[in-house]
């Protein structure tokens, strides 16, 4: 995960690396948490620099967290975009649920070194 909201914590972004080890078990780091003003109030840029047991996460071009690990994956892999509302997680919606939900994205790039 690039980046992680829930809606009723617009100044945390969570960032995590998800992975199938040990005969195809869900594994995941800590969500590493970035604390600071209302993410939801303007356009930020999140990154993740993916190289071989090694993973950095950036908020606004500052490296925030990362993971260095043999677990990190050295296959292809694909970007998944999502507004989730509910789940396990972020929990389900009640009054104060603000819908519509919205989920803008201004532009996304990829680069490889390949």
């Amino acid at each position: 995960d690039v980046v992680e909201m829930l809606g009723g914590q617009p100044n945390v972004v969570y960032q995590t690396y998800h992975y199938f080890y040990n005969n195809w078990k869900l594994q995941s780091t800590p969500s590493y948490e970035v604390w600071g003003d209302d993410f939801s109030d303007d356009f930020h840029t999140y990154g993740m620099q993916w190289e071989p047991g090694l993973i950095t996460w950036f908020v606004d071009g500052e490296a925030r967290n990362s993971f260095a690990n043999n677990n990190v994956a050295a296959e292809d892999m694909y970007l998944l975009i999502n507004l989730a509302v509910g789940g396990n997680w972020a929990g389900t919606p009640d009054s104060s649920t603000q819908l519509p939900a919205k989920f803008t994205i201004d532009y996304i790039r990829a680069y490889s070194n390949d």
